[in-house]
């Protein structure tokens, strides 16, 4: 199957705000996404994410992560469109991307 992905406009604006270091292992990563979003378990590089009482529900979400960098990409995969939609790419420091990602996908919810 061949597997595209899509950035939020918020996640256009984590990739802006990146260094260009940061933009090469980013783009990396979309580059695995386009390869193999599913999760780990179904032979891909996406690693499930949880229900976490410090940053909220996101079980239903998946995540790539930069060993080494701290960066992550917090992603919905819609298996029948063959998309990954990019919620947040930013650095793990004290979950803030969690934090930003359940914040996203609440006001995504509402709009």
């Amino acid at each position: 199957m061949n597997w595209d992905y899509v950035l939020t406009e918020e996640a256009k604006k984590d990739f802006k705000k990146m260094d260009g270091t940061q933009k090469q292992i980013v783009l990396a990563m979309l580059e695995k996404l386009r390869i193999n979003p599913l999760p780990k378990f179904k032979g891909g590089y996406g690693i499930p994410l949880g229900n976490d009482t410090t940053t909220g529900n996101l079980s239903t979400y998946l995540k790539l992560k930069a060993r080494g960098f701290g960066i992550r990409i917090v992603y919905e995969l819609i298996e029948e469109d063959g998309i990954s939609k990019v919620i947040v790419i930013g650095m793990r420091e004290d979950k803030k991307v969690y934090k930003q990602a359940v914040k996203r996908i609440r006001q995504q919810k509402a709009d």
